[in-house]
């Protein structure tokens, strides 16, 4: 018996219907699977934002420490610098005229 050129594709479409149920089972039992591995690490993505969150936090609040720490240490500096100069102004108004001449 000669086999026509349609019967292979014919056999084809047909083992597909077949494996169509199967097909079909092992994408829901795949899709299921995924699910409980999503809910499997969801808590730990959320814990690892939380921590990334207080990390971010925490190194903010220590720039602005270090920020604001400059700013008194430079005012401070300026603070002792004009201090100097007006210590100098006073020392000198003390003096008697003759010692202020040389």
């Amino acid at each position: 018996m000669r086999r026509s050129s349609y019967d292979k594709p014919l056999e084809d479409v047909k083992a597909l219907e077949t494996a169509a149920p199967t097909i079909v089972s092992l994408c829901d039992e795949a899709q299921k699977e995924a699910e409980i591995e999503h809910q499997r690490w969801e808590p730990q993505w959320r814990e690892n934002k939380k921590q990334e969150k207080e990390r971010r936090r925490t190194q903010a609040l220590k720039e602005s420490r270090e920020q604001l720490i400059a700013i008194v240490e430079a005012w401070s500096f300026a603070r002792s610098f004009d201090k100097f100069f007006e210590d100098m102004e006073q020392s000198q108004r003390s003096l008697p005229n003759s010692e202020t001449r040389s």
